[in-house]
């Protein structure tokens, strides 16, 4: 906690007293980690930093206050780095994602599909619009660039998207209604969207409505059955009550009722 470095990777700046440091904007950036970690336990600072050949390039630590020795103990990476890890990061959750998203499927044809605030295609399951490509495409209807309409219905109330296209087997026919679903995440900026034919949409409610009209008359049958069974072993011992009164009634007063 007095500025004296301890241990570092270069050796010629073990025992040297680094209060007065400054980076090459003129921060005093030890002094600012020693002061965020006693009043926090630890902290981010970010400063210049010269590497071997002299380029300075910004940096980041990460600061602990080690309690019993008054230590310092931090860690410093260069911010380029950091980008590039991000980067490979990025692409392996991309990777990840593409494999995931090509199996799902909305209907006979539908699809979900990634691109970002630039018109960029991150994911697509037509490997042809991936990159820039996507961002030339124009609605064949309304002549506007289709990314630029996605985005414009992601901030209308239902975030959905509606618009004349083609289909696999009648390419460049653009007659067929299709609806897409746009979300967006701000970290990556990223618009994560769906796309399907209305069609196949109707087809598929049709087809669940139904398998919910034979799983509602199977549950009635099955609730049928239980309850006459219940019904019917409520009545049995009132069947076999009321049997032996009548007995009784009739003056056999050594009739006995077994019931459990």
């Amino acid at each position: 906690t007095n500025c004296k470095i301890i241990y570092h990777p270069d050796n010629s700046l073990i025992g040297k007293d680094f209060s007065q440091a400054k980076d090459i904007k003129g921060k005093m950036f030890v002094k600012e980690m020693v002061s965020k970690a006693v009043k926090n336990d630890e902290a981010f600072v970010k400063y210049w930093w010269a590497e071997i050949k002299g380029k300075p390039f910004k940096k980041i630590s990460y600061v602990v206050l080690f309690k019993p020795w008054n230590w310092i103990i931090g860690s410093g990476v260069y911010l380029d780095e950091t980008q590039k890890e991000i980067e490979n990061k990025k692409q392996g959750l991309i990777n990840d994602l593409s494999k995931m998203i090509a199996n799902i499927k909305i209907g006979e044809n539908g699809y979900m599909y990634i691109f970002n605030g630039q018109g960029n295609m991150i994911i697509h399951p037509n490997s042809y619009l991936i990159g820039e490509k996507f961002k030339k495409f124009k609605n064949p209807i309304t002549h506007k660039l289709i990314y630029k309409e996605l985005i414009q219905a992601y901030h209308t109330k239902d975030k959905e998207f509606r618009y004349k296209w083609d289909k696999p087997t009648d390419k460049k026919n653009y007659v067929y209604d299709k609806i897409s679903w746009i979300e967006y995440n701000k970290y990556f900026d990223w618009y994560i969207g769906s796309s399907v034919y209305i069609e196949e949409l109707g087809a598929q409610a049709e087809k669940n409505r139904n398998t919910v009209m034979v799983l509602s008359i199977l549950l009635l049958l099955i609730s049928l059955f239980i309850g006459l069974t219940l019904f019917k072993k409520v009545l049995e011992p009132l069947k076999i009550l009321t049997d032996k009164t009548q007995e009784i009634i009739k003056g056999n007063l050594d009739a006995k009722v077994d019931i459990h």
